[in-house]
C-alpha cells in the first residue's frame, strides 16, 4: 500500500510537467540553457582559431642608367643602360598570421531558436592579422655586376614592405579563413555539452560579412 501511494505520487508529478500548456520543463530549460551558453560564449572573447607560417620569396632586378641630354639645344636624348650594372636579389620573407573570432560580439539577436526546435548560433567572421614578419637573411641571394651598386638597408627595407603586402593579398586564397570558421565550430562543443544541450540541436553559422585583415606592422 505504501510502495504504491509512491508510484501514484510520482505519476503525478510527471504528469504535472508533461501537460505544461505553454510547453513545460523543455520550454524552461531553453529559457535557462540560452542565456547561460550565451555568457559563456562571450567571454572566449578573443579566441585564435588558425596560425599559419608563410614563407614568401621577393624577387626584384634592375639595371643603372643614365639620363642622356644636349645642353646645347635643351634636348633630352633618353636614357641608356650602364653597361656591366644588372643586378638581382632573391629576399625569403617569413611571416605569422593569425586568426581570431572575437566572441564578445555575440548577443542575443545572434542565437535564434529556429522552427525545427533547433538553436542557430551565429558567430562574426574572423579576423585575420599579420602578426610579425622578418627577412631570413642567411637565405638572401643577390647579384651585383660591377659597376653595379649595392643594395642598400632601406631598399631591402623597401622590399620586406613589398613581401608582407604580397602575403596580405594572397590571405583569401591559403584557407585560413576557412580553417578559422571550422576550428571556432569545434571549439564550441564542449561548452554546448557542458550547459546541457545536444551538439545535434545546436547550428554554427557566421555573419553575412567579409573577414577582416589586418596588418599590425607599422613600419
Amino acid at each position: 500500500m505504501h510502495r504504491s501511494f509512491i508510484l501514484l505520487c510520482c505519476s503525478a508529478v510527471l504528469m504535472a510537467c508533461s501537460s505544461n500548456p505553454k510547453g513545460g520543463a523543455e520550454e524552461v530549460a531553453y529559457i535557462d540553457t540560452i542565456p547561460y551558453m550565451l555568457q559563456h560564449i562571450q567571454e572566449c572573447s578573443r579566441l585564435y582559431t588558425a596560425e599559419y607560417q608563410v614563407r614568401k620569396i621577393v624577387t626584384h632586378s634592375d639595371t643603372t642608367r643614365l639620363n642622356v641630354s644636349l645642353p646645347i639645344i635643351g634636348s633630352k636624348l633618353g636614357s641608356i643602360k650602364v653597361p656591366a650594372s644588372d643586378r638581382k636579389v632573391a629576399i625569403p620573407i617569413n611571416a605569422t598570421l593569425k586568426a581570431f573570432i572575437d566572441f564578445s560580439k555575440v548577443t542575443e539577436e545572434d542565437v535564434i531558436r529556429r522552427d525545427d526546435g533547433k538553436i542557430e548560433i551565429r558567430l562574426p567572421q574572423p579576423e585575420v592579422m599579420l602578426t610579425s614578419s622578418s627577412i631570413d637573411h642567411d637565405g638572401v641571394r643577390d647579384h651585383v655586376s660591377l659597376f653595379g651598386r649595392d643594395f642598400s638597408d632601406a631598399e631591402l627595407s623597401g622590399y620586406e614592405k613589398r613581401g608582407r603586402q604580397a602575403i596580405i593579398n594572397d590571405i583569401p586564397k591559403m584557407g585560413i579563413v576557412s580553417v578559422a570558421r571550422s576550428s571556432a565550430a569545434k571549439m564550441l562543443i564542449p561548452l554546448i555539452a557542458r550547459v546541457g544541450m545536444n551538439q545535434e540541436d545546436v547550428i554554427i553559422t557566421f555573419a553575412d560579412e567579409k573577414p577582416k585583415i589586418v596588418n599590425m606592422i607599422k613600419h
